[in-house]
């Protein structure tokens, strides 16, 4: 597990880290919004599988079916069934 601080160093990771399977983020963070970071991130990566956390209404229409939205607050089961709804995705 790696831990970025801001949309900015998640790219930064994601780029020099090509190994990064599966980035779970949250839709609120300093300099970008989780939504602006995985339409960054997939410009490069397009079939990257995402769990975006957020507090919020639905996801930005457009996104690939490789997204999943996590609603917050989440408990343990709801985080496991959006990885394996993800990892469905991408099979």
């Amino acid at each position: 597990m790696i831990e970025a601080h801001s949309g900015k160093a998640a790219l930064d990771l994601l780029q020099k880290y090509p190994d990064i399977e599966l980035p779970v983020t949250d839709q609120a963070m300093p300099g970008m919004t989780g939504a602006q970071l995985v339409q960054e991130a997939t410009v490069h990566r397009p079939n990257l599988p995402v769990i975006l956390a957020t507090g919020y209404g639905e996801l930005p229409p457009g996104f690939k079916p490789t997204v999943v939205k996590l609603s917050k607050p989440f408990s343990q089961a709801a985080l496991e069934a959006a990885l394996l709804q993800v990892m469905g995705s991408v099979a």
